[in-house]
């Protein structure tokens, strides 16, 4: 965790020293607006109870030394909370969570830090050793997953749009034969037939890609927990879905169109 403004604890902040604590930025805010947190007090409420009922806590009384950057540590999609952080020497804690950073494979650096414990006290356990990766993977893992299936349902939803699109166009562009010859017998030009089916196509799409927009914003609250750094309402979100519906819709509607580009007038007028 960055220093944002204090000190650390080190070797002077021993059990019998005054107590002192270390706060986030979340709480120093929240505690203490528009003043300095640094060398403001906290109570501690909470009292740790050692064998046969005697206390461990030396201080009830806690000045804040420093703060720090606020960390999550509930869930990523939420937002970080207030936290104070004390010193083991001064709060004595039942268990403890160590953070080793250290080069080599995770592997290794486990077994040197079980290692390093053991030889400090044979009996201590250690009922857990992750790496940091494994642990936001496992915080990821469930939203990851929700979202590539959801990912999937789209990409069929696009294709399924795309080929509704080129089924109309195609048939439409069928029914119309004698209606587009006419057209190009009196002097319309391929591009222009091209464009009077894309045109009609991007109607359609531009129709869909309103409705899509207008259901996926109001749906957007119900999705909230499984995003991650992005909003419900993220407006580069909707226009990059709508872009990549409308170029799909280009796409699906170009190929109709060129054929009714190339059409022949004179077998478009025989044409039933």
């Amino acid at each position: 965790m960055p220093l944002v403004k204090g000190r650390f604890f080190d070797a002077r902040d021993t059990a019998d020293a005054p107590g002192v604590v270390i706060v986030n930025e979340v709480l120093a805010r929240r505690q203490w607006p528009g003043e300095e947190p640094l060398g403001q007090s906290l109570i501690s409420p909470i009292r740790v109870i050692g064998p046969l009922g005697r206390s461990l806590m030396k201080q009830t009384v806690f000045q804040v030394i420093g703060v720090v950057a606020s960390v999550k540590n509930a869930a990523l999609v939420r937002d970080a909370e207030p936290a104070v952080y004390f010193t083991y020497r001064q709060f004595p804690f039942r268990g403890m969570n160590i953070v080793v950073q250290g080069r080599g494979g995770s592997a290794a650096l486990m077994t040197a830090v079980k290692t390093a414990v053991q030889q400090l006290d044979p009996n201590l356990p250690i009922s857990q050793a992750r790496t940091l990766d494994r642990i936001v993977a496992d915080a990821t893992d469930r939203p990851r997953a929700l979202m590539l299936l959801m990912a999937v349902f789209a990409a069929l939803a696009l294709i399924l749009a795309a080929l509704g699109i080129y089924s109309v166009l195609s048939y439409g562009v069928n029914q119309r034969q004698q209606e587009l010859s006419v057209r190009m017998a009196l002097g319309a030009q391929p591009r222009d037939v091209l464009w009077l089916v894309v045109r009609q196509g991007l109607y359609l799409a531009a129709i869909g890609g309103l409705f899509g927009a207008a259901g996926a914003f109001a749906l957007g609250r119900t999705m909230s927990s499984l995003l991650y750094g992005v909003s419900a309402a993220d407006g580069a979100s909707f226009v990059l879905a709508i872009g990549v519906a409308i170029t799909t819709a280009i796409v699906a509607c170009f190929f109709p169109a060129r054929r009714a580009s190339l059409l022949d007038p004179l077998k478009g007028l025989r044409a039933e």
